[in-house]
């Protein structure tokens, strides 16, 4: 993937037009009669175009930013009804707001004599908030049918300067044009980060040919910029990805510079220290931290006596007993620390912030990290933006070892954190120096299944037992999902012939360490003639190859490394045997792993085991393919079946 920065310098750089920009279709009722996306046929639908544009609004005392979106698409299939659900997010600042207006949003569609259009009433546009610092605008077009034209179009006012809207060039449909022309003033200078291509489809770039603007003492005009791509295919969400926006193609903004008319220019990007002395400087994140730290001194010196790592981990269990994580990540605290302490709950900066201020009171040595989750991108190194990141985490050093921990998850043990968090690298928010850290989870998920059964020829089932216990993140995903909806969890196993006897036992009651659970189970087979046809591992491991592309261009990242395990024992009845056994297999290199074994015992009992290990939390696309032949041997292997006949 490639990711390219680049400057616009706004005041004198002059680009001569590269190619011209493609002009939208003046009436949509010509777009009726498109059945289908040229470079990409099967598409059940196609973004005709999607145009952006940003102007600079002059202001009493400065400038606001007005950004107009136009966009169109052809509806093939009812299976694309989500593209006429639109919503659009609106920043919230400390005293200003983004607000927007002038939606108009038309559906053209074919009625069977004639093109007829359903326009959007305003009042079926809603307003619904977010969080602290957004809310968003939503509304679903009306009148939608297959074959069908939505276009809509609004307009954002923002007084955030520092908030240039960033466009999304690849969608999940694929895209015949998209544009984005930007409007710039020599008054702010920003950079921009070109995501999943070397270069633009078209790229212009010049002088306004309006009239000259003023402001105060400096008479200007606009410096015009173009970017479009033409042709985009559809973004498939493959599997074994972080986040769709790590990949796409893409344009990110980021103001660098201010230019005041007086010529004195103050720089914006900053650098790794000076964003570490930034937030150590900021209420919410390093006054919060100190005040932490105080408050660490004073209600905690009976720890005093303890090893560091039984500091961290009592400081991490209290803080997961007496406190709760809200749901919302940030790396900068949401409450005040007097008002989190009072409310027992707050963001995961509230917490984390408050058991790193804890641990430092205790000498332990730990810092802050901050970092990115994976739904929210990778941070890149060469740019130190503060909005790469939107939470932080801890790092601590107990002798020659270096730790990442997390107080917000109940589920997860000391030496693990969240799996949302697993994201790559992270900043140590250290005023001395640059570090970075690396929060990836090397240590290993185990899933361990063992079933028992045997053949019932009265009843033509299989009647037996099953045993599963897990450990890491595997324990913890088990855990969240029977704890939220025990009923669910349970329908979950009932699948494919296989069902549930009575309850199921399960350690429920620990909140960490592994998850384990038993059951007993009947599970009905095929029969055909004199040939009983049973699935010896009941489709309980993996069921599809989930790599089904010729290539990739993405790394696989699998989260954390993981090993799952499967014995079965089956007894078979007398004057009963298996028609022809299955051949052992092993394969082993150093990226995965994987055996398969079937033994004989007396009285007619045999054994299957088998596991397979990805051994690795991320590969390099380059192993795609060993991970799909990998794949394709797993799902043949563990679901394939063996022949019972009666002697």
């Amino acid at each position: 993937m490639n990711k390219i920065w680049y400057l616009l310098s706004l005041l004198f750089l002059f680009i001569p037009i590269l190619s011209n920009a493609q002009k939208a279709p003046e009436k949509a009722e010509a777009d009726m009669y498109i059945e289908k996306c040229d470079f990409e046929p099967d598409a059940p639908a196609v973004v005709l175009f999607d145009k952006g544009n940003i102007f600079f609004l002059r202001e009493e005392g400065g400038f606001d930013i007005k950004y107009t979106r136009h966009k169109r698409v052809k509806i093939f299939k009812e299976a694309a009804f989500d593209q006429g659900e639109i919503k659009i997010p609106l920043y919230i600042g400390d005293t200003d707001v983004e607000v927007v207006k002038d939606i108009k949003a038309t559906t053209y569609y074919y009625d069977g004599k004639s093109i007829e259009k359903t326009v959007l009433d305003p009042d079926q546009i809603f307003e619904e908030p977010i969080n602290k610092h957004w809310y968003q605008k939503k509304f679903a077009m009306p009148n939608l049918k297959e074959g069908c034209v939505v276009d809509y179009e609004y307009t954002v006012i923002s007084p955030f300067i520092f908030n240039l809207p960033d466009w999304d060039f690849q969608n999940d449909i694929p895209t015949i044009y998209s544009e984005y022309q930007t409007n710039m003033i020599p008054f702010y200078t920003y950079t921009y980060r070109a995501q999943g291509f070397t270069a633009f489809d078209i790229f212009e770039s010049g002088e306004s040919k309006g009239l000259d603007r003023q402001f105060m003492n400096l008479t200007f005009r606009d410096m015009n910029y173009t970017f479009g791509m033409k042709n985009i295919p559809s973004f498939n969400d493959e599997s074994f990805i972080s986040s769709k926006e790590d990949y796409i193609k893409k344009i990110d903004f980021q103001l660098s510079e201010i230019n005041y008319p007086s010529g004195y220019s103050k720089k914006v990007l900053t650098t790794w220290p000076a964003l570490a002395k930034d937030l150590m400087d900021l209420p919410e994140f390093g006054i919060y931290l100190k005040k932490s730290t105080k408050i660490g001194s004073k209600e905690f010196t009976h720890l005093q006596s303890q090893s560091d790592m039984e500091k961290i981990e009592s400081v991490l269990k209290y803080m997961k007993s007496n406190y709760k994580y809200n749901g919302r990540n940030s790396y900068a605290a949401s409450e005040s620390i007097k008002d989190f302490i009072n409310l027992k709950t707050g963001n995961s900066a509230n917490i984390n912030l408050l058991a790193l201020g804890i641990l430092q009171s205790l000498n332990v040595d730990c810092k802050p990290v901050i970092i990115s989750t994976r739904d929210h991108g990778k941070v890149y190194e060469d740019f130190p933006f503060a909005d790469f990141f939107n939470d932080v985490l801890i790092i601590a050093t107990v002798g020659d070892k270096k730790m990442i921990l997390d107080a917000t998850d109940p589920y997860c043990p000391t030496n693990l954190i969240p799996a949302n968090c697993c994201n790559g690298k992270g900043f140590i928010v250290d005023e001395a120096e640059e570090k970075w850290a690396n929060i990836y989870n090397n240590l290993p998920s185990h899933d361990m299944t063992s079933l028992s059964y045997s053949y019932n020829p009265e009843t033509n089932q299989l009647e037996g037992s099953a045993r599963v216990k897990t450990t890491g993140h595997i324990a913890i995903s088990e855990r969240k999902r029977y704890t939220s909806n025990e009923e669910k969890f349970v329908d979950h196993l009932n699948s494919d012939g296989l069902k549930v006897k009575d309850d199921i036992t399960v350690n429920a009651e620990e909140k960490e360490g592994q998850f384990n659970y038993s059951f007993d189970f009947t599970s009905s087979v095929d029969q055909i003639e004199n040939q009983i046809i049973i699935n010896p591992f009941m489709k309980l491991p993996v069921q599809d190859n989930p790599f089904k592309q010729k290539e990739r261009d993405y790394s696989i990242d699998f989260v954390y490394p993981f090993v799952r395990n499967f014995q079965v024992n089956i007894k078979l009845p007398d004057g009963y045997k298996i028609e022809k056994l299955p051949i052992d297999v092993s394969r082993n290199t150093k990226n995965i792993a994987f055996s398969y074994k079937i033994t004989q015992l007396e009285n007619n009992t045999f054994v299957i085991s088998s596991n397979y290990q990805i051994k690795k939390p991320i590969y390099p696309s380059s192993t795609y393919n060993e991970l799909k032949s990998f794949y394709k041997l797993v799902t043949e292997q563990l679901n394939q079946s063996i022949v019972v006949t009666k002697i």
